[in-house]
């Protein structure tokens, strides 16, 4: 018959019952709370899906909850009321007001290597050459399809900051070109003017360009550092979940821009 499982576990991976902890003196119960605190709850901008769209973090590994209720849960009845209200500040000191449960391996659907997003392609493949299908209805209905992608990337930029639970803001340590906004409005100019330079659209296709690389090179650090199957699985998530509210449609523009340029460009040979 298999042991049952401990009440708590340590910082030393020992498993501690309910009754030894009970016969604990308060300062080890005080660490052991905090200890087991840190071991399956977290701030919701660690790893939390944040989508603006969608109104904010999306909890998909269970509600976020106050600390003291947290600790009530698992302690009460074991430890004073002034002990878990003494916990309780020192953690939320440091941290939120509420957090969200840990997710575990098990949460995480399989991780693919192939997930990771691959480097878009080089605009420097492309002359400056007019192809011999510019002009032709595919560039038109290319171009259309340019300008209806940038427009869609510009609505996302103009959208205010979203603002996290409590005092959290979604993590923020993607490196973005700051010139994105700027160049997709030039991009939007020159591709629906009646003869777009195809110079002038690579020129200002190149910061999306950038802005994806950055991407790339994000996920990928985080996959390398990953220990397990399950923190890779959340770095191959960062595209939509961290920093970067709008990688979806920087994306969808810049392919757009790509398929326009292999109807209206010359290629290097």
């Amino acid at each position: 018959m298999p042991s049952p499982k401990p009440f708590i576990i340590d910082d030393m991976d020992r498993g501690v019952t309910r009754t030894a902890f009970r016969r604990m003196k308060k300062a080890q119960k005080r660490q052991l709370i905090i200890e087991w605190f840190g071991q399956n709850y977290e701030d919701p901008a660690v790893r939390t899906p944040f989508e603006s769209r969608e109104g904010g973090y999306q909890y998909i590994w269970g509600d976020p909850r106050e600390t003291r209720v947290i600790l009530d849960g698992q302690f009460g009845g074991l430890v004073s009321e002034a002990l878990i209200e003494e916990v309780a500040k020192e953690l939320e000191n440091d941290g939120p007001p509420e957090w969200v449960p840990i997710p575990r391996d098990e949460d995480y659907e399989h991780y693919d290597e192939a997930d990771v997003p691959t480097e878009p392609p080089p605009l420097d493949i492309f002359l400056d050459e007019q192809s011999d299908r510019y002009g032709s209805s595919a560039d038109l209905e290319a171009r259309r399809l340019v300008e209806q992608r940038v427009n869609e990337l510009l609505k996302v930029l103009e959208e205010p900051a979203p603002i996290g639970i409590g005092h959290n803001q979604p993590p923020t340590d993607i490196s973005i070109p700051q010139d994105i906004r700027e160049a997709a409005l030039e991009l939007r100019k020159e591709i629906t003017s009646s003869a777009p330079e195809i110079g002038r659209i690579k020129q200002w296709a190149t910061p999306l360009r950038d802005g994806l690389v950055a991407i790339m090179k994000y996920v990928a650090q985080k996959a390398d550092k990953a220990v397990d199957a399950a923190v890779k699985a959340t770095a191959v998530g960062a595209v939509t979940m961290i920093g970067l509210r709008y990688s979806e449609q920087l994306e969808r523009a810049f392919d757009a821009v790509v398929s326009w340029l292999e109807i209206a460009a010359k290629t290097v040979l």
